[in-house]
């Protein structure tokens, strides 16, 4: 499948402080480095066999996570970059959580990566020598990423109570067609005539039903 195409993000209604754009301004002409940083930081999560072959490949045919996660990452960076709302880059932030979900990886290292951009963005302005841009406007970074780790865990425990709902469905009906084969349920009639499914167990012990 084709790797998916964002909305632009929606900017702040607050205007940045010169300062902040600044700062910006210096991470932007730095952008694929905070991106490949911040990639790796997002991968390092899995084992190191997983890692590569997510990140040697931006084929979405062949490599639909890595890609996926990859453009998402690019996605969010941008927006940030831009000083945009952290709620109107749920889109790509979703199709990372939801792919870490289904992975079946806890919490903690699914979201991770969402806090692993304030590492990033202080390596990236120490390797451009201006770190002390960040400690004049270190504030909107901090904030910045925590509301979009908040939005992370919404997205996540939706994400959990999906999956678990499916395979609750499941699981059921699994349980329902072992049962009919056995003879354990009863299938009743309408009042025309059609069949209606009771799905109720008979257990027969001793000549009675339970």
């Amino acid at each position: 499948m084709p790797a998916p195409r964002y909305p632009r993000a929606q900017s702040s209604r607050r205007t940045p402080e010169p300062g902040l754009r600044a700062l910006l301004a210096v991470l932007a002409d730095h952008r694929e480095r905070l991106v490949e940083s911040w990639l790796d930081a997002a991968m390092a999560s899995y084992p190191a066999e997983a890692q590569g072959f997510f990140l040697k490949s931006t084929d979405p045919f062949r490599n639909p996570v890595g890609a996926t996660i990859a453009g998402a990452i690019g996605a969010l960076a941008d927006g940030f970059l831009a000083g945009a709302d952290p709620a109107s880059l749920r889109g790509p932030l979703d199709d990372i959580v939801r792919i870490r979900a289904v992975q079946g990886l806890g919490p903690a290292a699914a979201l991770r990566f969402v806090f692993e951009l304030k590492q990033v963005v202080r390596t990236v302005l120490a390797e451009a020598g201006c770190s002390e841009k960040l400690a004049q406007d270190g504030v909107f970074l901090e904030s910045w990423v925590d509301a979009l780790g908040l939005a992370s865990f919404e997205l996540y425990a939706a994400a959990r109570e999906r999956i678990w709902e499916i395979r609750n469905r499941d699981v059921t009906a699994r349980t329902y067609s072992l049962l009919k084969r056995a003879g354990a349920v009863e299938e009743d009639d309408d009042s025309c005539g059609r069949p209606v499914t009771g799905r109720r167990p008979v257990h027969v012990k001793g000549g009675r039903e339970e």
